[in-house]
């Protein structure tokens, strides 16, 4: 499956104000964030949508995912049942799982990703059971060399370690990244590694 022309489209900037893409040598590690990059960011988008349908305040539930929710659930310390129920108590989490899973899409370089050979790694903010099963959906489940995801590493981005690990797996090859959060981008210029901003401006963020 590849992204529409629309999608394609909808990309303001993949910000390479670097060496060009015909200068990354064979060695080179292409990482690609999921959410808002590879994929669109579902996540935010399902929360708001389903909290707007409770009759919550999209705004507040929001703010409890950022502020008691999210590391914890992100890093792999609280089970994705109760984080669900955290954020929407006494809905079926079964349920709230289809309705997110239903909810993504491809992202604004998707077919970029999907469409070149270059050795490729994902790294993402995410749960395991939420985001494999979308990369065999959108037929990416070869498409990385390795799959790196929060919950299984116990650490979240814009952590240092994040990006640590990364070049300790990586060893002595270029590594270049590709993430929506400009956070993240500037940490991992800070341990070293090439970092670029992509930029959909049909999805407002809600870090």
């Amino acid at each position: 499956m590849t992204a529409s022309a629309t999608t394609k489209q909808r990309i303001r900037s993949v910000d390479t104000s670097g060496p060009s893409s015909a200068a990354w040598g064979d060695d080179t590690v292409l990482v690609f964030d999921a959410h808002g990059v590879v994929l669109n960011r579902a996540f935010p988008t399902f929360v708001h949508r389903h909290a707007a349908a409770r009759g919550d305040d999209p705004r507040r539930v929001w703010r409890r995912w950022r502020r008691h929710v999210r590391l914890d659930c992100w890093e792999g310390r609280l089970e994705v049942e109760e984080a669900w129920n955290r954020l929407f108590p006494g809905d079926d989490a079964a349920t709230l799982d289809r309705g997110l899973a239903a909810s993504y899409a491809p992202g604004p370089i998707f077919d970029l990703v999907a469409n070149s050979d270059r050795r490729a790694w994902l790294l993402s903010n995410h749960r395991s059971e939420w985001l494999l099963p979308q990369l065999e959906r959108f037929g990416l489940e070869h498409r990385f060399e390795r799959v790196l995801v929060s919950d299984v590493l116990g650490v979240a981005k814009p952590d240092r370690e994040v990006f640590r690990v990364v070049r300790r797996r990586a060893g002595h090859g270029r590594i270049v990244l590709f993430d929506d959060s400009s956070r993240n981008v500037s940490t991992a210029r800070q341990v070293g590694i090439e970092a670029y901003q992509v930029v959909d401006v049909t999805a407002g963020r809600t870090e």
